[in-house]
């Protein structure tokens, strides 16, 4: 059981790292075209 649990927080903090670079990439793209 803690096996899974500390499987479940490696791929939030995967997610929230890549969800972080995905929404600064398309924010410095919408700055550029504003």
């Amino acid at each position: 059981m803690i096996k899974i649990y500390s499987v479940y927080i490696k791929l939030g903090k995967m997610y929230i790292e890549y969800k972080n670079i995905y929404f600064n990439t398309f924010y410095k793209l919408f700055k550029r075209v504003l």
